[in-house]
């Protein structure tokens, strides 16, 4: 605030006075101009210095990480990073935009005024990777496509069809199964031999009682139409199709196998 003109800085607070309620849960207090002012010469004591992530608390809606390579001041909204480097800040900002922190997110998430938002608490047990341990390759392709991200949000996603493929599976199957928080998929020895072989897996003991409800179910195998089209856009179609054809719960069941290739839970 020191380094604005004060007659511009008085003509924003008066419009910001002006400006009609939001009409949202938090309702903004009413404040004198001499009181907003004082908000703001308090507020702009404590900038964040360059290199900094910006982390909406709200990222979980948003997706989105932001970078400032300049000294900035954001509101409580936001949780601030601040790295030593430009490099060490791209390599976080890039990490939370991936589909991998989004579903950290959603885990982590709390419903808050018709929204999932974030504590600070919150992001800061979220996994960071070590990012003195990424390679030189992996830095080199950051910085080349730093530029063409498009962040991933799962409530209305648009997928990066060149570098997510694999968010396909996840994205529909979030849209079509509300409660789940969670998608894994692996290709472990023993689900893929059933999956390959075509069968679902019947219940044939206790542990597996204490986990399903019933059998754990097969999809039907993709056609050659559903394969070339969209591979993993229409693996996750057969997935819900098997639930609905089937009249099965995921919460009650939380795992499928699908023909032909693996167990997805």
């Amino acid at each position: 605030m020191t380094t604005n003109d004060e007659q511009i800085i008085d003509e924003i607070i008066d419009s910001y006075i002006q400006l009609p309620a939001c009409g949202g849960r938090q309702q903004r207090q009413e404040k004198t101009h001499q009181e907003w002012k004082r908000i703001l010469q308090r507020e702009s004591r404590n900038g964040f210095g360059q290199n900094s992530v910006l982390v909406h608390r709200a990222i979980r809606t948003s997706g989105k990480a932001y970078l400032s390579t300049k000294q900035v001041f954001v509101s409580t909204n936001f949780v601030v990073y601040t790295m030593s480097t430009y490099e060490e800040a791209l390599l976080l900002s890039t990490w939370m935009t991936t589909i991998f922190y989004q579903l950290i997110c959603e885990v982590t998430s709390r419903d808050q005024e018709g929204m999932r938002k974030m504590e600070v608490a919150d992001i800061n047990t979220t996994f960071i990777p070590q990012l003195d341990m990424i390679s030189l390759n992996t830095r080199n392709r950051i910085n080349e496509i730093k530029d063409e991200i498009v962040f991933l949000n799962l409530k209305n996603p648009e997928i990066r069809l060149k570098y997510d493929n694999d968010a396909k599976y996840y994205v529909y199957l979030y849209k079509h199964f509300a409660n789940i928080k969670a998608v894994v998929h692996t290709h472990s020895t023993n689900t893929v031999a059933w999956a390959q072989a075509g069968r679902s897996l019947p219940v044939y003991g206790t542990t597996h009682a204490n986990t399903f409800y019933s059998e754990v179910p097969i999809t039907r195998h993709l056609t050659n139409e559903e394969v070339t089209e969209s591979y993993e856009w229409n693996t996750g179609k057969v997935i819900v199709e098997a639930f609905e054809n089937q009249n099965l719960d995921p919460s009650a069941i939380p795992t499928v196998l699908v023909n032909g290739h693996g167990p997805f839970t």
